[in-house]
C-alpha cells in the first residue's frame, strides 16, 4: 500500500496547483526509505525533508499535506508552553489548551507560530517499481528525545494550505481566518 499510497499523490488535483511532479515523489520516497530511521518516520518534518533532498520548502509541506489525503501519513500537531516547558498536544481547535502545571490557558488562535506540525508514517516502507532496487534502507538506530519539527502552524498557511484542508486531516474544522 505505501507505493500505492505514494503515488497516488499524481491522481489528487492539487498536486498541480500545488505543482507536485513524479521526481518529487521520487525525493520524498527517498528520503523516507533512506534518510529516515523507523522512529524518525513517526514524526516526519517537511523542512527536514527540504533539507536534506535539497527541495523547496513549501513543496515539501504540500507533498505531506497531499500524502495525508492518500492516508499515507496522519497530522499531528502539538505546542510548547511557555509556562511549564513541556509539549501539548493538540487534538481539537476549538478547545484552548489548559496547562496542568500552572493552571493557565494557552490560547490556540493566537498562538499559530508556537503551534508545530508534524507527520506521521501511516505504512511500512517498500521498494516501489520505479525505484531502483538497489537502494537500501537505513540502520535504524535510537535516537535521543528531539523536536519532531521546525515546521510550524502559519508557515502552512503562509504557503497556501488552508486551515479548511488541515483541519479535514486532522478530522477538525477551523474557526480561524
Amino acid at each position: 500500500m505505501y507505493c500505492k499510497k505514494l503515488y497516488n499523490i499524481l491522481q489528487d488535483n492539487d498536486h498541480i496547483t500545488y505543482n507536485i511532479t513524479e521526481t518529487d515523489i521520487e525525493k520524498l520516497d527517498e528520503f523516507i526509505r533512506n534518510k529516515t530511521t523507523s522512529r524518525e518516520r513517526l514524526n516526519l518534518d517537511p523542512a527536514r525533508l527540504s533539507i536534506i533532498m535539497k527541495m523547496n520548502y513549501e513543496k515539501s509541506i504540500k507533498l505531506f499535506v497531499l500524502g495525508c489525503k492518500q492516508k499515507l501519513f496522519k497530522m499531528k500537531m502539538y505546542i510548547d508552553c511557555e509556562y511549564c516547558n513541556s509539549r501539548h498536544n493538540i487534538e481539537d481547535f476549538y478547545v484552548d489548551i489548559i496547562c496542568d502545571e500552572s493552571n493557565k490557558t494557552i490560547p490556540i488562535n493566537n498562538n499559530k507560530d508556537k503551534i508545530y506540525v508534524y507527520f506521521e508514517l501511516l505504512e511500512r516502507p517498500q521498494i516501489c517499481k520505479k525505484i531502483n532496487a538497489n537502494n537500501s534502507y537505513m540502520i535504524d538506530d535510537i535516537m535521543g528525545k528531539c523536536s519532531p519539527s521546525n515546521t510550524t502552524l502559519s508557515e502552512m498557511e503562509k504557503y497556501g494550505i488552508t486551515f479548511d484542508t488541515i483541519g479535514s486531516l486532522m478530522d477538525a474544522k477551523f474557526g480561524w481566518n
